[in-house]
Order: C-alpha cells, then sequence, then structure tokens
C-alpha cells in the first residue's frame, strides 16, 4: 500500500476535479507547512544558548557568594577596630584561653625569680648566723615544696587576676591599641612604629606589668626582681611587611566591590534564564549550597589548626578558633 503524500509534500499532485476555492486553499496549507518548518530551528537555537549563559552565571554567582562573604568579614576583622574588639574581646573569658595565658605567664615569672635558690641562700644566711646544722639540713628539706608551694600561689594569684574583671578591661583596652597600631602600619601612615630585630612581635608587657603588681599587692615582694624588659610572640618576619600592605589594599576593594558583583551576576543569570521563577529556586539553593561548603571548611581548617598545636594548647587553640570566626558563621 501508498502513503498518502501530506498536505506540505511538493510531490502532491492536485486532482483535476478540484474546484478553483479548493485549489487556493491547499496552497496556502503548503505555504504555511514550508513556513513553519523553516522557521522552527532557529527560535530553539537562540533559547538554547540564552539557557546555558544563564546556567553559567548563577554558577559563578554561587561560587562568589562564599569568597564575598569572607572577603567582607576579614576586611571587618582587619580594618574595623571596634568590629576585631567585639570579635577577640570573648577571649579572655574562655576557660581554656585563661588557663593558656595562666600558665604562659606563670612561666615567664618563675623565668626570672628563683625561688628555690633564694631559699637555699636565706637558709645559708641563718647558717652562717649561728643556725645549728641539724635545722639547716631540715629546712633545705623542704626548699622543693616551698618552691613548688610558690608556684602554686603565684599561678593561683595570676589566675584570679586573668579572670577578673579589671583584667578583661586591660585585655580590650590591649587588644584596641595593638589593633589600632596594625591598621597604621599596614595602611602605610605608621611613623613612629618600628619593627625591630627583623621580626613584628606582640608583646606581653602590659599583662606581666599587671601580673607583678597583683603579686607585689599579695606580699611576694620577689617578682620586684623581673627586669622591664618584657616577653615577646613573634607574629611575622618583617620583610612580610611590604606584602601585607598590599594585601590590606587589595582586600578592601575585594570587600567593597565583589559583594556587588556577585550579586549583579545571579540578578543577569536568573532575568536570562528560560523559566525565571525555576531559575531564581536554583540560585537561592546554589548560595545555599555554596555556604553549607563554606561552613564545612570551616570545620576542616579547625581540625587542622587544633593538629598543629600541642595537646596542652589544643583547647585554647579550638576555643580561640570558635570565637574569632563566630560573625562569620
Amino acid at each position: 500500500m501508498s502513503q498518502a503524500p501530506s498536505p506540505g509534500d511538493a510531490s502532491l499532485q492536485i486532482p483535476p476535479d478540484l474546484t478553483a476555492d479548493d485549489r487556493a486553499e491547499l496552497e496556502r496549507l503548503r505555504r504555511e507547512n514550508a513556513t513553519l518548518r523553516a522557521g522552527t530551528s532557529r527560535p530553539r537555537r537562540r533559547i538554547r544558548w540564552r539557557s546555558v549563559l544563564a546556567a553559567l552565571l548563577i554558577v559563578i554567582g554561587c561560587v562568589l557568594a562564599p569568597v564575598s562573604l569572607v572577603a567582607v568579614w576579614t576586611h571587618n576583622e582587619v580594618s574595623d577596630t571596634d568590629h576585631f574588639v567585639a570579635t577577640t574581646g570573648p577571649l579572655i573569658d574562655d576557660p581554656a584561653v585563661q588557663e593558656a595565658l595562666t600558665n604562659r605567664v606563670t612561666t615567664t615569672v618563675f623565668q626570672y625569680v628563683d625561688v628555690q635558690g633564694l631559699t637555699d641562700q636565706s637558709i645559708a644566711a641563718l647558717a652562717a648566723q649561728g643556725l645549728p646544722p641539724a635545722l639547716v639540713e631540715r629546712l633545705k628539706g623542704f626548699t622543693p615544696a616551698l618552691a613548688t608551694a610558690v608556684t602554686g600561689f603565684v599561678r593561683d594569684k595570676v589566675g584570679r587576676l586573668i579572670a577578673s574583671p579589671q583584667f578583661e578591661a586591660a585585655w580590650n583596652q590591649a587588644l584596641t591599641l595593638a589593633h589600632q597600631q596594625m591598621v597604621t602600619v599596614l595602611s602605610g601612615d605608621s611613623q613612629s612604629i618600628v619593627v625591630q630585630g627583623g621580626t613584628v612581635s606582640l608583646d606581653l608587657a602590659p599583662f606581666i606589668d599587671a601580673a607583678k603588681q597583683r603579686l607585689a599587692a599579695e606580699g611576694l615582694t620577689a617578682v620586684n626582681r623581673i627586669p622591664e624588659v618584657p616577653p615577646t610572640i613573634a607574629l611575622a618576619p618583617a620583610d612580610q611587611l611590604v606584602r601585607a600592605q598590599a594585601a590590606y589594599a587589595t582586600l578592601g576593594s575585594l570587600a567593597t566591590v565583589l559583594p556587588w558583583i556577585t550579586l549583579l551576576v545571579l540578578a543577569v543569570g536568573v532575568y536570562l534564564a528560560r523559566a525565571r521563577m525555576r531559575a531564581l529556586v536554583a540560585a537561592s539553593l546554589g548560595v545555599a549550597a555554596a555556604l553549607v561548603l563554606l561552613a564545612a571548611g570551616l570545620l576542616v581548617a579547625r581540625g587542622l589548626l587544633v593538629d598543629t598545636v600541642p595537646a596542652t594548647g589544643a583547647p585554647a587553640a579550638a576555643a580561640s578558633f570558635d570565637i574569632i570566626v563566630g560573625f562569620l558563621r
């Protein structure tokens, strides 16, 4: 059996018995069919490329969302002193941080105050004054226990000092001054701050002085032997200062521009999409997924940080990390 030709087939033979009106109608149907066939491919190609571009822009916007968030948070921490103090100030209220700072200050005190040596000198002076030898030997046997007791006494007083509201106020003041100096250095406006010894260091002088005053007031006047040269914590080599200043300027630009670029890319992607409501939902879910990945990255970074410090300092490191990234979370 032969298949009947379609109305748009060019080989269609018009029966001779058709009227003139039927012939005209058939010719019109042929032209419409040919027009529809010729015009279907071009719009489909345009819509397909537009959809691909919209999807690409939405993906880029979702990737830029957590980057923009981190840039703004970092810039606020680095350039805004009030924001920095609000972030790091609660560190002194954490028990793990208080214990770590107490241990460091106590260790520094006994680097300059040898309790057992002072006790041995006192016993020797008493022996020279005619103290019986048997009593001298008994006193020497008490010197290790006396040194341990003094160490515990000092550590207890330092711990109370660090947990006191007065020390918290001094802590916030020290953070404020240190951050203001850091901003001055990074912005290139500093003329009074000098990096010594090729190293940028954190000065612990305010904490040592406060501990000395409290211990002297409690009757342990031996702490007055501690010299005025304070211990420092090395932060970074001084040759990195120029790169830090360049990074500071770049960070300021990124924190200002990148969020607007992210919003613009997402908006254009949704606008170009064929189904805009569906694209808006996809963009929202994509941004949410990117932020979930950022939160997972923070957990990984926390674990890596804890693994790099000694076991005794791991609780303080973990607590410090949680407090510092609190605003970012």
